[in-house]
């Protein structure tokens, strides 16, 4: 904290609950600022001591990522990391954000999401980065008072919180790892605040391996090559995209060190005491040393202050080598003065890709008072006036000083007034700071600090930017990736994405119930939502997940993940019409037909016998087959498998590698499924988790049995499909009760299919006028004019929200042409596309053309349909 204070003092080690004033002393700024350290430490261990590290009140949850028009939207709602409370008020888009200033093409969420598309495998991390900082009436002028001339009295601490993201593509593991640095070489201190000392703790336990870049000299961290630092994002490689892997993501280590002394006390760093008179000053001051470029003991640079660097001014304007600026100080000590070195920055150092950086530095040449203009020996790089620029005075005046610093040393340097300080081997960060108070009543300066290790050799303090994961976003492997024409139409997304929710959720004390006493297991989420629709593609694509408040350890298959589908009536006399067919293929089998469209005509209710058939096997199949009023039956059982992986448990239906009944079934599933949405009856699916039969084991050898009851509210309905109204359900689950079912719906439709292709005019005659191409006739007759040609994609029932349909057409692009892709808005079946023509075939000849419409199927394969029509050149005659 760059502020004009005493000493800057907290010893958590101490636990100290109260500083108590004593009538008749001095207020010490110290004393009440202690307090407020005091405050704030136990402010947090309360917090994380009852919702953890990370979390969202259930009751207003935010931060929610969402894709919307290509842009990352940040929901409304309330998150807590470490300890620290964000609140975000409206939901905005990313590049809203107050405090992400100027992320370039690796924080433009587009670019990102496009890059996305492009990389197979790869995932896009979102996290809320949090820190704290110090605000002064230069960065708030409602903290300033009129009536007492705008005074600089007291300052603010403010939580900052931005979301950021990163694309993610994993590395192979061939490549080498690297150990993070985090456990090796930081440096033991007893002054850690306690979110340092979680992350710490986390590293600790987290272990992971980082990726290294480039090789590293043996004698420094070999995590922290320059290169290397300057993306500090790479060297946050997982192991893989997910939301487990961002959160065993480490916070690099900061394990620089200084020691400071005094220039009379035998060049000894030792812990004997330093004598009376070897600080030389007349004043009491605040030393600060803090680094200025990022690097290594021979790379880094530093820059001090004797005023905790508080001397600052609001920067004007800036023209060639010429700073006008809002104060030239206080007082000749207290001011800026030639040859003076001055930090100049704005709020894009602070709130840039990479926070927290420092401004560059600046020598002054000369002072014009009257016009408040300081004249550098260098000209000045341009600052946003209107971004809290501001001018910071620093008091190195080596010969060495420059303007990326001054080097480091792990050999004494001095200062001035007999004090001194030296350097350690490690990796500095700029912002790394250390702060010397230096006494003249007893020409001594406090170090160590009181309450430390007693090592003289000290580690930084510093903005610690805390890491939240939000979301792990990947791209929908379903889409053609060859076919994606990356130029499209910003917004025409439709289901390219799977958003990954990575936050967690904590409920209140008021409805926590039986969580409170953890004598039950409960579940807190699940991926689909009640009472609304899904998609046969969802559901193959993302399985079921259901989250528990803790990983149950009973054996997992479909019989205690139970998951019904109810058919209409009409789906269901499709189904088994279709099984009825594979039955009797099965016991006749034929050569296999060549591939075909996905969507065949439909075979006769009751198919004739194959010779050589059993006709009483054939009887038992059949009768089996009835349709039935609730559930489907089939002579084959449908695979499906459960897994868990920590806390969730995933059901999903598997398609690779599976068997022909397998895949049978599936495809038998999708077209009864389509037969009932074109009449708009979709199926329901109940998934059900018997309480008795799942249950987590606690450390004392007890079974803890799933308490599923959960209650339903209503909840306001934005699908087409639907009422709108629909029921909700409220988690976590529980009633109170031992052992109670989990029970939910919801209602599932076929796979999107391109249903038909049809064009407008099945012949065009067209001719050249003048540069322009005109439509002369057509077949049938066209009944208005001008004349438009049009293709109509109809799909096989009403999509439920907008799907991209994939366009190839063959022939002469240079005659006709069309898009490489058509969106289908939701509520909609069709749609039509223009098809533009732009040339005419030569010597009144006749170019054939064939649209190819498109889209990804559930089982893995795209449904394509066509159509065809000709175009005709003639001469125009006026």
């Amino acid at each position: 904290m760059k502020g004009d204070f005493s000493r800057i003092r907290f010893e958590p080690n101490k636990h100290y609950t109260d500083v108590l004033d004593q009538q008749g002393r001095v207020a010490y700024d110290a004393d009440h600022n202690e307090q407020r350290f005091i405050d704030g430490h136990r402010r947090t261990a309360q917090t994380i001591d009852t919702i953890g590290p990370y979390g969202a009140p259930m009751g207003d949850a935010g931060f929610a990522i969402s894709i919307v028009g290509g842009n990352l939207q940040i929901g409304a709602g309330r998150y807590y990391v470490l300890g620290l409370l964000c609140e975000n008020p409206d939901a905005i888009y990313y590049d809203q954000q107050p405090f992400l200033l100027d992320g370039g093409d690796t924080g433009n969420p587009t670019f990102l999401l496009e890059e996305l598309l492009r990389q197979r495998d790869a995932c896009l991390c979102v996290y809320l980065e949090v820190w704290q900082r110090m605000v002064t009436a230069l960065d708030d002028d409602c903290l300033g008072e009129p009536a007492l001339g705008q005074a600089d009295t007291t300052v603010r601490m403010q939580t900052v919180w931005r979301v950021v993201a990163s694309l993610l593509i994993p590395k192979s593991s061939s490549k080498g790892t690297l150990t993070n640095p985090a456990s090796e070489n930081a440096t033991a201190s007893s002054s850690l605040t306690l979110r340092e000392a979680v992350l710490q703790a986390s590293a600790n336990m987290n272990a992971v391996h980082l990726k290294a870049a480039t090789p590293a000299a043996a004698t420094e961290n070999p995590a922290f090559t320059d290169a290397a630092l300057g993306d500090v994002s790479a060297t946050h490689q997982a192991t893989g995209c997910s939301c487990a892997a961002m959160y065993k993501q480490l916070p690099l280590a900061h394990t620089g060190t200084l020691c400071a002394g005094l220039a009379d006390n035998g060049g000894d760093c030792g812990c004997q005491p330093i004598p009376a008179a070897g600080y030389t000053g007349q004043e009491n001051q605040l030393y600060r040393f803090e680094i200025q470029h990022t690097g290594s003991l021979s790379t880094a640079t530093f820059k001090w202050s004797r005023e905790n660097a508080s001397i600052v001014a609001a920067v004007l304007a800036v023209t060639g080598n010429k700073v006008t600026v809002s104060s030239l100080g206080m007082d000749a000590n207290l001011g800026f003065q030639e040859g003076q070195w001055v930090e100049i920055g704005d709020d894009n150092d602070l709130f840039g890709e990479t926070p927290n950086q420092p401004g560059k530095l600046y020598q002054i040449q000369s002072i014009d008072r009257p016009s408040l203009t300081v004249t550098m020996t260098t000209t000045v790089q341009p600052v946003d006036t209107a971004r809290h620029a501001r001018m910071r005075r620093w008091d190195q005046s080596d010969a060495s000083a420059g303007t990326a610093g001054q080097p480091l040393s792990d050999n004494w340097i001095d200062i001035e007034n007999g004090i001194r300080v030296r350097f350690g081997k490690g990796h500095y960060f700029a912002g790394d700071a250390w702060v010397v108070p230096a006494r003249s009543a007893t020409g001594d300066i406090d170090w160590p600090p009181c309450g430390s290790n007693g090592d003289c050799f000290q580690p930084p303090h510093y903005a610690m930017v805390y890491r939240a994961p939000l979301a792990c976003i990947h791209s929908n492997n379903a889409f053609n990736r060859a076919a994606l024409d990356i130029n499209e139409s910003v917004g025409n997304y439709g289901g390219r994405f799977k958003v990954d929710d990575c936050r967690r959720l904590f409920p209140s004390l008021t409805d926590i119930g039986n969580l409170a006493n953890a004598n039950a297991l409960h579940i807190t989420g699940i991926s689909w939502n009640n009472d609304r629709a899904m998609t046969f593609d969802a559901l193959i694509k993302q399985g079921l997940t259901v989250t528990f408040d803790q990983p149950p350890d009973s054996p997992l298959t479909p019989a205690n993940f139970i998951v019904t589908f109810e058919m209409p009536m009409v789906a269901q006399a499709e189904y088994g019409t279709m099984q009825n067919a594979f039955a009797l293929n099965t016991l006749n089998p034929s050569p296999p037909a060549p591939a075909a469209s996905p969507a065949p005509a439909p075979a006769p209710a009751t198919p004739a016998p194959a010779a050589g058939v059993d006709k009483n096997l054939l009887k038992d199949i059949q009768f089996r087959l009835l349709p039935t009023p609730t559930t489907i039956r089939s002579p084959f059982i449908v695979d499906s498998s459960v897994a868990a992986n920590g806390n969730d448990v995933v059901w999903s239906l598997p398609i690779q590698g599976v068997s022909k009944s397998q895949l049978t079934e599936l495809e038998a599933i999708d077209l009864a499924l389509a037969a009932s949405a074109r009449q708009g009856l979709p199926a329901r699916v109940r998934v059900k988790l018997p309480g008795h039969m799942l249950y987590a084991t606690t450390a004392a050898g007890k079974q803890l049995y799933l308490d599923g009851q959960v209650f339903g509210i209503t909840a306001g309905s934005a699908n087409i499909a639907f009422n709108e109204q629909y029921v909700d359900l409220q988690f976590p689950s529980g009633n109170d009760m031992r052992a109670s079912d989990f029970e939910s719906w919801f209602y599932l439709y076929p796979a999107l299919a391109v249903q038909s292709v049809s064009f407008t005019y099945s012949q065009v005659t067209v001719a050249d006028e003048n540069g322009n191409t005109v439509v002369t006739s057509t077949m049938p007759a066209a009944a208005t004019s001008p004349v438009v040609q049009q293709a109509t994609i109809a799909l096989n029932y009403s999509a439920l929200q907008a799907t991209t349909v994939q366009l190839a057409m063959s022939g002469d692009a240079s005659i006709a042409s069309v898009p490489a892709s058509v969106t289908v808005p939701a509520g909609e079946s069709s749609v039509t596309v223009d098809v533009t023509l732009q040339g005419v075939p030569p010597n009144a000849g006749t170019d054939s053309f064939t649209l190819t419409a498109s889209l990804p199927s559930a089982l893995g394969f795209a449904t394509s349909q066509t159509a065809s029509f000709s175009v005709t050149g003639t001469l125009f005659f006026k």
